[in-house]
């Protein structure tokens, strides 16, 4: 399982497994094998032009026991 979030963007949950759901609001997102879920999130016009924010993909492994698997990207903001 891998536990999704977008530095300082909360998610708005719109569908899960390709189904609507009634939206609801989350700060990170738990994805298990073969599940899927449809995210918005709202980029605010006060947030600099080029401004970056990491987005987490970390595995729910014990950081107790020396697991810190994870993946980041980055979320760069830019005028259309």
């Amino acid at each position: 399982a891998l536990r999704i979030s977008i530095d300082s963007f909360p998610m708005t949950v719109v569908a899960a497994d390709s189904e609507p759901v009634e939206p609801y609001k989350v700060d990170e997102v738990v994805l298990h094998v073969g599940e899927r879920f449809d995210v918005e999130i709202i980029v605010y016009n006060d947030i600099a032009e080029s401004e970056r924010f990491w987005i987490r993909a970390d595995t729910l492994e014990s950081q107790s026991q020396g697991f810190q698997n994870g993946v980041r990207a980055i979320l760069r903001v830019s005028s259309v």
